[in-house]
């Protein structure tokens, strides 16, 4: 049989998702696969998969490398919302043992794609499920996992025999999980001290930490945060999550400018009558 090729869908998948997290501006990168007819053979008998019992479902794989620890959950959150999710896999975490944490998640294939999967795979393959997964790692951990997956989780009985190897490359993982920790600390003080300097566009850029477009910050609205003190606090003070998450949901898709970014949050959140009246026109129809 003719080796399969289903590399377009698997682009249109990984477009789709991309563009749904550009919305929201979040720092990151996004890989995809699809399962090569060799390693799909191997998978299947290795794992006993069948067209009545459990199914293979990472024919395809995508895989969001995310620059910040905390924009794991929100992206997460984003996915298990969509109409195309089935489930998720996640790693439980005690305070007893420390081991990597998998997230990945398992979504329906969109049916737009169906019929050319089917003729391509599922047909010859009926042990293979209509799915995708979605993993979601950051960009400090990213390595590890590949170092992982590929030297001690396709070689678990020589790693069974040396347990204190196991363990200490566990330990580099820790390591990274502090940085990540960490590395959100050193921009959250960062721009601490961007407020408390009156540097606002940088002020903006290290609290919110998403790829704004590049452009200042327009002179009308620094000198409202210079003149107005309780606003600036108020705009510091915004929990960037939680922004994050309601443009997504109010599905704004607006181009984030600083500028833009200001009038949304005003729009949504705060209700400043000054931004209001400068806010322009187009924006402002778009927001309504």
């Amino acid at each position: 049989m003719q080796q399969y090729n289903i590399d377009r869908v698997v682009r249109e998948i990984s477009k789709n998702i991309d563009e749904k997290i550009q919305r929201i501006g979040l720092m990151y990168r996004i890989f995809s696969r699809p399962k090569d007819e060799e390693s799909l053979k191997k998978k299947i008998l290795e794992k006993n998969y069948s067209k009545d019992g459990k199914k293979l479902q990472d024919l395809i794989g995508v895989r969001i490398t995310l620059y910040f620890y905390d924009d794991v959950d929100l992206v997460r959150e984003i996915f298990k919302k969509s109409e195309l999710y089935i489930n998720e896999t996640v790693d439980p975490i005690t305070d007893e043992e420390f081991k990597p944490e998998r997230i990945n998640l398992i979504l329906k294939i969109p049916d737009e794609y169906l019929e050319e999967i089917s003729l391509a795979v599922l047909d010859n393959y009926p042990s293979v499920d209509n799915t995708f997964e979605l993993q979601l790692r950051t960009v400090l951990s990213e390595g590890w996992h590949e170092v992982e997956h590929d030297l001690r989780y396709k070689s678990k009985e020589i790693w069974n025999s040396n347990i204190d190897l196991s363990r200490t490359l566990n330990g580099v993982f820790a390591t990274l999980v502090t940085s990540d920790w960490t590395m959100i600390q050193i921009f959250e003080e960062l721009s601490y001290r961007n407020y408390k300097s009156s540097e606002w566009d940088s002020m903006l850029r290290n609290k919110f930490r998403i790829r704004f477009k590049e452009k200042k910050l327009d002179e009308k609205i620094v000198s409202y945060f210079n003149e107005n003190g309780d606003f600036s606090k108020e705009i510091f003070r915004l929990d960037r999550n939680l922004i994050l998450k309601t443009i997504y949901k109010k599905k704004i898709y607006i181009p984030l400018t600083l500028d833009t970014f200001i009038y949304i949050i005003n729009f949504l959140i705060i209700k400043n009558n000054f931004i209001e009246n400068i806010t322009p026109l187009l924006i402002k129809s778009e927001l309504e």
